[in-house]
């Protein structure tokens, strides 16, 4: 149980697994989704997210932006990312 548990924690979830619709590429194909978990999300060797989409550095731009954002907002405003698929 603990073993089959730990397997599903641990599974990538994607924005689509859909290659096309209407003989157009899906956009979020094999993207990982933002549900998926952190280990695979930042699992490659440089904390980028494994897989095809790799070479974006996603994780590392979020935290960036992130980051930017927290230093430039004045006292006392939050601000806050929404992701639209």
């Amino acid at each position: 149980p603990r073993k089959r548990r730990i397997q599903l924690e641990h599974r990538p979830r994607f924005t689509t697994t859909k290659w096309a619709s209407n003989g157009m590429l899906e956009p979020g194909f094999s993207q990982l989704a933002n549900s998926c978990p952190e280990s695979i999300k930042t699992g490659a060797e440089d904390q980028s997210e494994m897989g095809a989409w790799m070479h974006l550095k996603q994780p590392q731009r979020l935290s960036n932006l992130q980051g930017r954002l927290d230093e430039y907002l004045r006292a006392g405003l939050e601000a806050g990312l929404f992701f639209t698929t």
